[in-house]
C-alpha cells in the first residue's frame, strides 16, 4: 500500500523545505489531493501536485527536491500518461511536478493563474492554491 498523505501539515512541512533550498523564486500552484486537504475537502492524499509556470521554474523544483533526499525518478506508466517526465520521491511521499500544462491536454492560461489563491512565500517558494475542479479547459 502507498504511503498517505493525512495533514495539512505535511504538506507544508515539504513545501517549506522545497522553499528554504531555492536560490531564487518559484511560483507554483498546488492542485490535486493536496489542495483539496488544504480546503478541508479530504482527509488523505497519494501525492502532491505542483504545476511550475515553466520548465526552468519545474527543474528549479526538482533540484531542490533531491537537496531534501528526494529521489527523482522516470515515470510508471500512470505518471507517463500525464506528460510527467520524472517524479520526486522520498519515504514514500511523491511530488508530482508539471510545467506550464497539467497532462499533455490542460494548459494554465494566464488568468488561471491569476485566479490561483496566493496563500504564502515559503523561503523562496511563492505557493498557491487551486482546486482542480475550478480549472477550465484551455488548449
Amino acid at each position: 500500500m502507498e504511503s498517505m498523505i493525512s495533514s495539512r501539515e505535511e504538506v507544508e512541512e515539504i513545501l517549506k523545505g522545497l522553499g528554504e533550498q531555492l536560490s531564487e523564486p518559484v511560483a507554483f500552484l498546488v492542485i490535486g489531493g493536496a489542495a483539496m486537504l488544504e480546503y478541508g475537502l479530504k482527509d488523505v492524499t497519494k501525492d502532491i501536485d505542483l504545476v511550475c509556470r515553466d520548465a526552468a521554474g519545474k527543474a528549479r523544483l526538482l533540484e531542490a527536491a533531491k537537496s531534501l533526499g528526494f529521489e527523482v525518478f522516470g515515470p510508471e506508466k500512470r505518471h507517463a500518461r500525464l506528460g510527467l517526465d520524472r517524479v520526486a520521491i522520498k519515504g514514500g511521499h511523491t511530488l508530482d511536478i508539471f510545467a506550464g500544462r497539467i497532462s499533455y491536454d490542460f494548459g494554465l492560461s494566464e488568468s488561471m493563474w491569476q485566479r490561483g489563491k496566493k496563500t504564502r512565500l515559503l523561503g523562496k517558494a511563492d505557493k498557491g492554491m487551486r482546486q482542480w475542479r475550478t480549472f477550465s479547459v484551455s488548449s
